[in-house]
């Protein structure tokens, strides 16, 4: 008696074009998730070292132990969360920072609505201006 013949698998073309437009479409949602991890450290990294005049700092980590607990947080994305980034309860932006007229991605109202879309578990507040 002979052995069988091995039989390989087969697949036609289309399947291969589909797996492969499935697997491209997962890769570029986790790359973007990672790009705006990178851009939430990079904003708290900025507003760590922009000087605020008086009060709490800028940003208040969730997990900061100079802070009391808080009771009901608001959630970090799922996708967030797995790629690394800290969750932030609250976010004080200068109001030089708000009311300037720079360059830049942070800036103005715009940069307050950048800043608010990257951290949306943070309560994003604008510091108010000192009295002279």
């Amino acid at each position: 008696m002979t052995a069988p013949k091995r039989r390989w698998f087969q697949f036609r073309l289309a399947t291969l074009f589909m797996a492969m437009t499935v697997l491209c479409c997962w890769l570029a949602l986790v790359w973007k998730d990672r790009q705006v991890v990178q851009e939430r450290a990079a904003v708290i990294q900025f507003l760590k070292s922009y000087k605020l005049s008086n009060g709490p700092p800028a940003v208040t980590m969730l997990h900061d132990p100079r802070h009391p607990p808080v009771i009901n947080p608001k959630p970090l994305p799922a996708a967030l969360a797995r790629l690394g980034a800290e969750p932030v309860l609250s976010i004080r932006i200068p109001s030089e920072m708000f009311r300037a007229s720079k360059p830049g991605p942070y800036f103005g109202f715009d940069g307050y609505l950048r800043i608010e879309a990257l951290f949306p578990e943070a309560y994003c507040s604008v510091e108010p201006r000192p009295m002279p």
